[in-house]
């Protein structure tokens, strides 16, 4: 099986001061993107092919194209590179739009321009166009633990060899919807439906933002000589509520990378709240960029990867690790991502 290095990070926060910054996406307080920050893939002198994408299609190809660069990719990636994205809610809101005008105008009067975004995987279509990716392609919108589910599944597609590399990752628009969504499962009790649009008291302020992460094979990177933040030692992903379910998760990842629970340097979780497993230091994004549900795993991710490989943050003292244990879920499912400092 090919080692899988994430060699690019695509941050897109509403709390970011300067883009330059890997930090910046989580040096400020949560809000929603002001409309200008999105005006590189706005049809106003941006790609033609881009005219039609609605906000949360916008999220994404902004956050995949800042990963792309940072990988050292002009333009598209490799020949059979897919792209695994995750979103709680996806294009719902989208939907929502779409159904108010059949209402106010009748079947036969839809809005065409917005129809075409009425697909989860609208997002990664129009990702697909831009970047070149003819491999593996999927989009999961399924509650907070989505993004992390779309990295596992472009992880397991590099090391299986399926794909050179992947755009992995979450993206989440804030909506009325998902204020609603974050309210339903306390109207609705333990059931299955409201446990997975998210858990009621994860805490953090609801913000938008997108987080992707260019998956590589290690051989290939090292062949390009790329920049590489960290390894994915192993991914583990359980079904169930609660911490016993993010327990379960981390101990199979860890067993799968061959650490022990005590050999752990850092624990970041996507949502605030108590680390399973004991570790010298824990951190979560969401005091940087707010709760971005979907998207608050591959967020998550990328604040691992940046403390593997040496970047400081600038208002926090975080650890140097040599490995680091990244967790995201809900009440639905919870998984566990095992990173190593690359190159070990």
């Amino acid at each position: 099986m090919e080692r899988t290095v994430i060699t690019g990070l695509g941050l897109l926060s509403a709390a970011e001061p300067d883009d330059a910054d890997p930090w910046a996406p989580f040096a400020g307080r949560p809000r929603r993107l002001p409309p200008g920050r999105l005006a590189e893939v706005d049809g106003a002198g941006g790609d033609p092919r881009l005219r039609q994408a609605d906000r949360p299609s916008r999220l994404a190809l902004t956050a995949a194209a800042r990963a792309a660069a940072d990988a050292g990719f002009a333009g598209a990636l490799p020949a059979g590179s897919g792209i695994a994205l995750g979103s709680a809610l996806g294009c719902l809101a989208t939907n929502g739009e779409y159904l108010q005008t059949i209402l106010a105008r009748g079947s036969r009067f839809g809005n065409p321009t917005l129809f075409q975004n009425t697909v989860p995987n609208a997002a990664a279509g129009y990702a697909s166009v831009v970047h070149g990716l003819d491999g593996p392609t999927i989009t999961v919108c399924s509650g907070a633990d989505a993004g992390l589910e779309a990295v596992a599944f472009a992880t397991r597609a590099v090391a299986a060899g399926r794909a050179p590399a992947m755009l992995a990752g979450g993206f989440e628009e804030l909506s009325a919807w998902l204020g609603d969504a974050r309210r339903l499962p306390s109207l609705v009790g333990a059931s299955e439906h409201g446990a997975a649009l998210g858990e009621p008291g994860r805490g953090g302020e609801l913000a938008e933002g997108a987080c992707i992460l260019v998956l590589e094979a290690e051989e290939r990177a090292v062949a390009r000589g790329a920049r590489g933040y960290a390894w994915i030692a192993a991914v583990a992903r359980t079904a169930g509520s609660g911490s016993g379910s993010a327990a379960l998760a981390a101990a199979r990842a860890l067993e799968r990378a061959g650490i022990a629970p005590s050999e752990v340097g850092l624990v970041v979780t996507a949502a605030e709240g108590d680390a399973p497993v004991p570790a010298a230091a824990a951190a979560s994004p969401v005091p940087w960029v707010g709760d971005t549900t979907g998207a608050g795993g591959p967020f998550a991710l990328a604040l691992a990867a940046l403390c593997l490989a040496g970047r400081r943050l600038p208002d926090r003292e975080l650890p140097e690790p040599a490995s680091a244990l990244v967790l995201g879920g809900d009440g639905a499912a919870s998984t566990a991502v095992v990173l190593r400092r690359w190159p070990s």
